[in-house]
């Protein structure tokens, strides 16, 4: 649900970007649709009553999103766009409406996945803001992930540039192995031509190219449970599954290490945590075409290196230490 229209309740034009909103142009006003559903006022539109003919509605379109998009695993359900308030009449409504996602999910056997009920507070200005320099960005998730307990976001509301496709698929690893989620907001793919355009179809390919790398057989991992770890490497940026805790009952069997390199190069572990040969295993990953190369490590003084096939683009690395 957006609900930051609320605020522009009549009606807002954006001159810049030549669009028109607020509740004058709602599906939940009478004027708007033929069911008899009529939010004539932000009251209207949060009232988590069951008599409410609003709220039927809305439960309605909540039930019919979970049923058909629920089967999929890579989801976080979010109620609410910019909730006006986070108390009262909005608390309310946000918390009955996400206790209906989890419910039709159950009913429907669905996987249950994590419900946000509303929105980020300020959200606009949340760490690793999209249109911030990769290094800013990935520096500030990695301190957020590393002191809150809160879902990482890196958040770009409020920006219309559409910047590069290199800068897209440069920002998505800078976030990845922050421990972040990016949220890719491009205000301008509104419009069909922009969206048909090669900038953009180039950009949401290479953003596209993360799952890929997830998705990968050669050498299949989890990322739960990974955290930043760039102290381990003395090149790029490091997410990392490692022993952490007091207890080694709850250690992971297998380490994990996934490095992206700007452009290319080489980086390099102390042999102690990632040993050169034996029980490790290495893949790169070409960030723009999406293959996997099979590579080793070599020792020198100490380190086990790693180099980049290529100093002429980005490259992931992803190594595994059973």
């Amino acid at each position: 649900m957006d609900t930051w229209h609320n605020k522009q309740w009549i009606e807002n034009k954006d001159i810049v970007r030549n669009v028109t909103w607020g509740l004058k142009y709602d599906f939940y006003n009478g004027e708007n649709n033929i069911n008899n559903v009529n939010a004539s006022t932000s009251q209207n539109w949060v009232n988590a009553s069951h008599d409410s003919s609003v709220y039927q509605a809305q439960a309605n379109l909540v039930r019919h999103v979970v049923q058909s998009l629920g089967q999929h695993h890579n989801l976080v359900w979010e109620v609410a766009n910019e909730a006006m308030d986070h108390q009262g009449d909005y608390a309310r409504w946000q918390a009955q409406l996400a206790d209906l996602i989890t419910q039709t999910e159950l009913q429907a056997d669905l996987p249950r996945h994590l419900v946000i009920p509303r929105d980020i507070v300020d959200h606009e200005h949340t760490p690793g803001h999209w249109d911030d320099p990769i290094t800013q960005v990935h520096a500030e998730l990695t301190a957020t992930f590393n002191t809150s307990v809160s879902p990482t976001l890196a958040d770009n509301d409020c920006c219309f540039d559409p910047d590069t496709p290199t800068y897209r698929l440069q920002r998505a690893w800078a976030v990845l192995t922050a421990g972040a989620q990016a949220d890719c907001l491009d205000d301008a793919l509104r419009n069909l031509t922009a969206l048909s355009s090669a900038d953009a179809q180039a950009g949401m390919a290479f953003v596209g190219n993360t799952r890929a790398f997830l998705d990968n057989t050669q050498i299949p991992f989890s990322m739960r449970g990974m955290h930043p770890a760039d102290h381990l490497i003395d090149n790029g940026w490091c997410l990392a599954r490692t022993p952490s805790g007091n207890d080694p009952a709850s250690w992971p069997t297998t380490e994990t290490f996934i490095v992206f390199l700007v452009a290319g190069g080489s980086t390099s572990f102390d042999a102690n945590v990632v040993p050169a040969s034996g029980t490790c295993r290495a893949l790169w990953f070409n960030a723009r075409n999406a293959k996997f190369i099979a590579t080793n490590a070599t020792l020198s003084a100490g380190r086990s290196v790693f180099s980049a096939p290529s100093t002429d683009t980005e490259w992931i690395l992803l190594v595994q230490n059973h």
